[in-house]
Order: structure tokens, then C-alpha cells, then sequence
């Protein structure tokens, strides 16, 4: 619930005023429709597998409801720093990287020189819900370690991998159909490196 949630906040509030300032829309419809199986297929597979440790024990009993303090205030840290770096990348992505503005591009004028601004955003956007993936597994205060326990479970592994591998492939070869540039693995970089600052905020999160 956590982590859908989140994904479905950012893309509704990116999507719908983004439009406001460009004029076609920040994700295209593929780019959505990766995005949708992300939330609804892989993220629930990965997490569905993942089995649970001693901790548990430490924790009340379920009473019944679907948020608690914990989960409001993760999905609203997350969803704040997600939304912060997308609007940031989409009003000033240009100046900040040093490339062209997508802010009059329209899917039909697609070339070799614009583009990069919204693919830039693209892969930031999967990047930070992958992030969030890991975040996810570990949901309680006091619960900082997100990597406990990741590396025994195969299918989480093999989830992650699928989403890195697919999203790679998406950047640098998707082009017209998929709405991306081949970004410079600078870039591409630096995409990765800002959304994995959702592991710190999640962990700060925690000290609630």
C-alpha cells in the first residue's frame, strides 16, 4: 500500500500540473505504462516474496487499520522529496544539466538534438520508485537497515535487476517509441545518484 500509494500521489500531481508548464505531458504513455507495471506487477511481486525476520515480534499486533503513524508519514516524506526533484528537474533540468529545453516540445517533433531534459526526468522518476522498493521492505521506526535480509530473497533480487535492465535498455535505445534520448552515462549518473537520496529520507523518516 506504501509503496503504491506513493508512486500514484507523484505521478497524478507530476502529470496533471506539469502539463500547466510544457506543452505535451512530462511521461508519455509508455513511460506510464512502465511506471503502472512497476506499482501494480513487480513491486507487488517483489515485496508479496519477501519473508520476515525476528522483528516482527517486536511490533503490536495488526489492529485492523490500513495506516498507521508510520506508513502516513512515509508516504508523505516520500512523496514530498519525490515531487520536489521532479518539479525541480522540469522548471530548471535545463540550466542545472546543461541541455536543450523540452518546454515547447511535442511528441512529433522528436529529434536528435531535444529530449533530454524529459528523459533525464524519466529515469529519475523510475529510479526513486526502485529506491522506494527497498524502503518499503522496512516499514517500522526505528527500522534503518533496508538491506537486511534483501540479498536472501531471489525474486526481489531478480525484480530489481529486471527493472535496472529494462529501464537501461528504455534510455538507451528506446528512442521515438518509448520517448527517450541516449542519455551520457554522466547523466544517467547523476539521475540515479539523486534519487538515491530517498534512502536517506526514508531513514529520517523513521526517527518518528
Amino acid at each position: 500500500v506504501q509503496f503504491q500509494l506513493t508512486i500514484c500521489i507523484v505521478t497524478v500531481t507530476f502529470c496533471t500540473l506539469g502539463n500547466f508548464y510544457f506543452i505535451d505531458t512530462p511521461l508519455s504513455p509508455v513511460q506510464m505504462l512502465w511506471i503502472n507495471i512497476i506499482m501494480d506487477s513487480l513491486g507487488a511481486l517483489a515485496l508479496a516474496t519477501d519473508a520476515p525476520d525476528d522483528n516482527i515480534l517486536k511490533y503490536r499486533p495488526y489492529d485492523g487499520k490500513l495506516f498507521n503513524k508510520m506508513t502516513i508519514v512515509n508516504v508523505v516524506t516520500q512523496v514530498l522529496f519525490q515531487i520536489t526533484l521532479l518539479f525541480t528537474a522540469l522548471l530548471y533540468g535545463d540550466v542545472i544539466l546543461g541541455v536543450p529545453s523540452d518546454k515547447e516540445l511535442r511528441h512529433h517533433m522528436w529529434n536528435n538534438v531535444n529530449g533530454y531534459q524529459l528523459t533525464f526526468i524519466f529515469n529519475m522518476f523510475v529510479f526513486m520508485q526502485v529506491f522506494n522498493l527497498m524502503n518499503c521492505r522496512k516499514c517500522h521506526s526505528g527500522e534503518y537497515n533496508i538491506f537486511r535480509g534483501m540479498f536472501k530473497n531471489s525474486i526481489f533480487l531478480f525484480v530489481i535487476s529486471l527493472i535496472v535492465g529494462v529501464q537501461m535498455i528504455f534510455v538507451n535505445f528506446g528512442g521515438r517509441v518509448v520517448r527517450t534520448q541516449n542519455l551520457s552515462w554522466r547523466l544517467q549518473g547523476i539521475s540515479v545518484g539523486v534519487a538515491a537520496i530517498g534512502i536517506v529520507i526514508a531513514c529520517i523518516a523513521k526517527l518518528c
